[in-house]
């Protein structure tokens, strides 16, 4: 499994989660199972798979959810007859409009750490004030010696 760089967490869209077809499409339970399928699928860009060449066994699956067995596979039927979830000959299963379900390039960039700017010294900081004192004192004295 491929794990992400940038985020240990995943976006939830509020107004999608609440009033979206998701809530029509599974019962409470199946909704569970669902977040739990993206939290995984985020951990390897909408991939739920044990490795790139390797499904995730229902049992082992329905272990890391700690769920039955049945709501697992009740529940990825349901996905896949509602287009949210394809699974492939292999079992490996992978998210349909991955990108859907993700940041934005934008947001990305708003929430990544930025650099502080490195604060100064206060010694530094008087440093650079006398030199800025001198120059605009030096500048005055230079205009009032023209001035003569």
């Amino acid at each position: 499994m491929l794990r992400r760089k940038a985020f240990d967490w995943m976006p939830l869209w509020i107004d999608k989660w609440l009033l979206g077809s998701t809530r029509q499409e599974l019962e409470p339970a199946e909704r569970a199972v669902w977040i739990d399928l993206l939290a995984l699928a985020s951990k390897d860009d909408g991939w739920i798979r044990a490795n790139e060449e390797m499904s995730y066994p229902a049992r082992t699956l329905a272990g890391i959810f700690m769920l039955p067995e049945e709501l697992l596979e009740t529940t990825v039927k349901k996905c896949i007859k509602a287009g949210k979830l394809e699974r492939f000959d292999d079992g490996i299963m992978r998210i349909i409009n991955w990108s859907k379900y993700q940041l934005t390039d934008r947001r990305k960039r708003d929430l990544s750490p930025k650099k502080k700017p490195k604060r100064k010294s206060r010694v530094e900081f008087l440093k650079e004030m006398n030199s800025k004192i001198q120059q605009d004192q030096d500048l005055k004295e230079n205009s009032d010696r023209d001035k003569e």
